[in-house]
């Protein structure tokens, strides 16, 4: 540590994909950094240390300045030959080698630039050691755009190129082992509109091939108009400010149009690289068919209608490495906006996309089946006017320093959802439609890239944005979010996680389930925290107690075993949710149906747990608190394994086949077509009588931003308020203290091998 200040620990990993419900979030190491004296910024107050950008010497400048006009005019005097730009770069490498003493200084800084253009820097930023990418270092010093001279240093941008630069490196597969070769091409970033991600990828695949011999930067878009503007307004016009020593030499003049070449010039005697920089001239599949690419840049692949994207990508693919991914050489990213779905390139990104999870591998490859990752940040985060003065984002309420300094007294969250809002008041189809494309367009949640600018699910959007808006004008929510406790048999007070740890038996375990408010960290958002914690033993088994409430669960498949023809996107998160059963006391037949007080969500559950016996028991706890039963999704058996193993079979709610009347022999059920369809029948109509008293604003939420059945995979708490509501309507509640209970066999309904 410094003698003067006490600077804060390096962070040793970041992660991205985080607090997004459909996405398991990827931690990746950090390198350790050098002795604290070799970092920049060191010897200052922590306040002071911003990123400081490189210092151009001046005298460097000077020379660079006579060099240029003494060439200049020799060339003048010449009838048979002109000044060019290759001249100079030439001149001046002979310049410093003539008088390399007397410039020693200056050497020693371009050698500086160069080799944190192989490996990056270090920085304090605000007391923290952090480093800086190669590629991020050379985004912030030498890159430019035709509007912007300098750019930001943003923790956003951080955070995306220390992402690139794992993924494009790394031997691990998805447990952290390393294989002995490179398991990923490159990444998908489904992005927010205008958030400078072309350049800062060109950036990289400059920098990657400025150190290639033999180099190939290829790029492709969703048309040739596209590819041939980012090459000539974007790349081309930052090229042509490097300086010398970032410019190798170059066949042709200094705005080479239709590609760069480094070759060999018959102007200039100087080694050359034979590297080239290409753009496509079409977005098929087949005009890099053949080649040999070390970079390839695919703009826009969310917007590509010219081609399918996810096909030409096995074609690509080809280019970067051999032997279908055996050995990968290139490099790949695709940033993206995504349009529509349906007809306008969405729907082929969102199949190379769901192929793409960082987490799913294909056995023995240790591949994805793109053989890609995929990134997504939010557009809250790193949005635009809103960053603070160490490059923080700022997404909640800013403060006293951060406002002063974005000039603002919000953060970006509000931002963006008080536009989002104050389209949903209106409620239109026109502003329901701008609402739609707007959360595309800025998305905040992975599954927001994806949603369609027409809605699909025959919701009532008029009662749902009435409602969404009376929520947010509430000074105190109606619910309130926390954990279940279960009591041990010590007394102790113990979560799931805790639990399933500690390895108890939960079959013996006789204390009552409790719940805590903890707003910050809560799992459950609750509207009725008055719990029973009747239970009814027989035959082995727990029994809910006189059950009034239905459990919904919606369990993710913990432990994925991918296929090369998967194009399902893995379920990130478990759903749960409850619904007090209609009581015929409160609510009689004569009584209107939007007048119930009964026949609502009185709890709701979207969260990840560490594992799946973790997810059961949270589902299980809460079924206990309220004395409910169980109507869960039986596509994943593991829940089902576990609660009859641990004696909870009794809570497990089986429905009546409507054809034959009888009870089915399984509880639950799977999510097909024609259940997906169930589940928004019947959403639908509980919107249609309960939505405008709806106490939850998640679920209401959830019920604007879903556009249709195929999405059900990215909302797994509606998957799961859709079984509480189903099971509800269920009239085979079979309890002990039922007189059918006599004539059902509950083993009977477990013979199944699976099961025991």
């Amino acid at each position: 540590m410094s003698n003067k200040f006490e600077y804060k620990e390096h962070d040793k990993t970041f992660t991205v994909n985080d607090n997004d419900p459909d996405l398991n979030p990827i931690t990746i190491k950090l390198p350790s950094p050098p002795a604290l004296r070799h970092i920049e910024g060191y010897g200052k107050r922590s306040p002071d240390q911003v990123f400081q950008y490189e210092k151009y010497p001046p005298r460097l400048k000077r020379l660079e300045d006579r060099t240029r006009s003494h060439i200049m005019k020799v060339y003048e005097k010449k009838r048979d030959q002109v000044f060019t730009e290759q001249k100079y770069v030439a001149g001046m490498w002979e310049v410093l080698e003539k008088n390399k003493d007397e410039y020693e200084k200056e050497i020693e800084w371009i050698k500086s630039q160069i080799y944190h253009a192989l490996y990056g820097k270090w920085y304090f930023i605000n007391g923290k050691p952090t480093y800086i990418t190669e590629d991020h270092w050379f985004y912030l010093n030498y890159w430019s755009a035709p509007d912007c001279e300098i750019f930001d240093y943003r923790d956003r941008d951080r955070r995306i190129f220390l992402f690139a630069k794992y993924i494009w490196n790394t031997h691990e597969d998805e447990k952290g082992n390393d294989i002995g070769a490179r398991t990923f091409y490159g990444f998908l970033y489904p992005k927010h509109r205008r958030d400078g991600a072309t350049h800062k990828f060109l950036t990289a695949g400059y920098r990657d091939t400025l150190f290639k011999v033999g180099g190939h930067f290829g790029m492709q878009s969703f048309d040739e108009m596209n590819s041939a503007e980012h090459y000539k307004n974007k790349l081309l016009k930052a090229w042509q400010k490097f300086p010398f020593f970032f410019r190798p030499i170059w066949k042709g003049t200094s705005a080479p149009v239709s590609g760069m070449q480094w070759v060999e010039n018959p102007l200039v005697d100087c080694p050359v690289m034979n590297t080239k920089f290409t753009y496509a001239n079409s977005a098929g599949r087949k005009f890099y068919e053949g080649d040999y690419l070390t970079y390839l840049q695919v703009e826009e692949a969310g917007k590509t209608v010219l081609e399918d994207v996810s096909e030409r990508w096995g074609v690509q693919k080809e280019c970067l490495g051999r032997a279908d991914g055996a050995v990968i050489i290139g490099r790949t990213v695709f940033p993206t906006t995504v349009y529509e779905l349906e007809g306008s390139g969405g729907k082929e990104f969102k199949i190379l996309s769901d192929e793409s999870d960082f987490y799913e591998r294909i056995p023995g490859k240790s591949q994805t089946s793109s053989g890609m990752a995929r990134i997504f940040i939010s557009a809250e985060d790193g949005l635009e006017g809103f960053i603070g003065p160490y490059g923080e984002s700022v997404i909640d309420t800013p403060t006293p320093a951060q406002a002063r300094h974005i000039k603002r007294q919000i953060g970006a969250r509000e931002w963006l959802v008080s536009a989002e809002e104050s389209l949903l008041r209106k409620g239109d189809v026109e502003s329901l439609s701008k609402y739609r494309e707007r959360k595309r367009l800025y998305p905040r949640s992975y599954s927001d890239c994806f949603i369609s600018n027409e809605g699909g699910t025959d919701f009532n959007m008029q009662i749902l944005t009435n409602r969404k808006a009376e929520l947010s004008r509430l000074r105190t929510p109606l619910t309130v979010r926390g954990n279940f406790y279960w009591m041990s048999n010590d007394g102790v007070p113990m979560t799931s996680g805790q639990i399933i740890q500690a390895g108890l038996d939960i079959s013996k375990l006789l204390g009552r389930v409790i719940f805590e408010v903890d707003e910050i960290n809560g799992r459950w958002e609750l509207l009725d925290t008055k719990g029973t914690n009747r239970r009814i033993r027989k035959d082995g088994h727990w029994f809910p107690g006189d059950p009034k409430h239905t459990l919904g669960a919606d369990p993710f498949k913990f432990t994925v075993t991918p296929t090369k023809s998967s194009k399902h996107l893995g379920r990130s998160k478990g759903g749960g949710a409850v619904v007090r059963n209609r009581d015929f006391a409160i609510d009689p037949v004569d009584k209107e149906v939007k007048d119930w007080e009964t026949g609502g969500l009185v709890a709701y559950y979207v969260y990840r747990a560490g594992s799946d016996d973790e997810y059961v028991l949270d589902m299980l706890m809460c079924a206990i608190f309220y004395s409910s039963m169980i109507f869960p999704e039986t596509n994943v058996d593991g829940f089902l394994k576990s609660l009859i193993a641990w004696k909870y079979a009794g809570y497990l709610l089986f429905a009546t086949d409507p054809v034959t009347g009888k009870i089915k022999d399984t509880p639950g059920m799977s999510t097909q077509t024609k259940s997906k369809e169930q589940i928004f029948q019947v959403l639908n109509r509980y919107i249609e009588f309960h939505g405008h008293k709806e106490s939850f604003m998640s679920f209401v939420t959830d019920c604007i931003d879903i556009n249709s059945s195929d999405q059900l995979k990215f909302f797994d708490g509606l998957v799961a308020a859709g079984y509480a509501l189903i099971g509800a309507e269920s009239s085979s509640n079979l309890t002990p203290d039922d007189p059918e209970s006599e004539n059902f066999d509950l083993g009977r309904a477990f013979q199944k091998k699976k099961y025991r």
